[in-house]
């Protein structure tokens, strides 16, 4: 696990920022999942959270536009970075991690793990990922390309 930038500091922000690139989650295909029947997860438009049960896969769809002319970083080389966050004022800078028991070696969704610290990460990915600690904050984040 690497340690990571200030992106991922204790004061974070939750605001929506699209950035030259346009980035942005795509909202309608969240939405769409609650009308999927054996869906794990809910999207709700009004929070603008998503809920989902414990140790379950879902999707997630990101839109991205051309990058301006000119652009530094070619798409190909950006990155997803995801952290959960507590929303909650008085919880806004505290790390979120698993709870002991969901953390364990012995528990049963743990037993592909092949490296220790993702086993406190709360976001876990199918893809290869980078599961990151911000040494500072001890926030957790998981990078994909």
């Amino acid at each position: 696990m690497s340690s990571i930038s200030s992106a991922t500091g204790a004061l974070v922000t939750t605001e929506t920022w699209p950035g030259s690139y346009g980035f942005q989650i795509d909202r309608p295909a969240m939405a769409a999942m609650d009308k999927e029947k054996a869906s794990d997860a809910h999207y709700s438009n009004l929070l603008d959270k998503l809920f989902c049960d414990v140790n379950k896969w879902f999707s997630v769809r990101f839109v991205i536009h051309s990058p301006p002319t000119g652009s530094p970083i070619p798409i190909e080389e950006l990155n997803i970075r995801a952290m959960v966050v507590f929303t909650s004022t008085d919880d806004l800078t505290s790390p979120v991690i698993r709870c002991p028991n969901h953390k364990s070696p012995s528990d049963p969704i743990n037993k592909n793990v092949t490296d220790p610290d993702q086993l406190e990460h709360v976001l876990w990915t199918n893809s290869q990922a980078e599961y990151e600690r911000n040494e500072s904050s001890g926030r957790l984040s998981t990078k994909v390309k």
